[in-house]
């Protein structure tokens, strides 16, 4: 039986570079798996931001959870899905979503924790490196 490092068990790859713009696609089974159990618990009503979407992986999950919801989903770096060329971090949505959820970049988790806190009336969600 092989150990893990604490790499592998955070869910990083100690032997892989860097990804170019911090993008690492996320898988939606974890997406499935989270909200599965997540909305046992809680309700999500109301406007979703996913302001890291990459190629759509986590909203095209979300859109099969909660296909009632207005989901708006945006990225710095345009890979054909979303909006493109919106920087969370520094643009005005010029509105308040009932959540927040991503994966965001994970050399800016912190930043774009803040800044889900601002923008979000009750649930920021953010899948992180831990």
């Amino acid at each position: 039986m092989s150990k893990l490092s604490g790499g592998q068990l955070a869910g990083g790859n100690s032997t892989t570079t860097k990804a170019e713009h911090d993008f690492y696609a996320t898988d939606p089974k974890t997406t499935t798996i989270f909200l599965k159990e997540f909305l046992s618990n809680h309700n999500i009503e109301g406007s979703i931001l996913e302001p890291s979407c990459g190629q759509g992986h986590m909203s095209e999950v979300i859109k099969q959870f909660l296909p009632n919801n207005k989901l708006v989903s945006t990225d710095l770096i345009d890979r054909g899905y979303g909006e493109g060329g919106i920087d969370f971090l520094t643009y005005d949505f010029g509105e308040t979503f009932h959540t927040v959820m991503t994966n965001p970049p994970f050399s800016l988790a912190k930043e774009f924790i803040e800044k889900g806190l601002e923008v979000s009336d009750k649930y920021v969600i953010m899948l992180c490196k831990i």
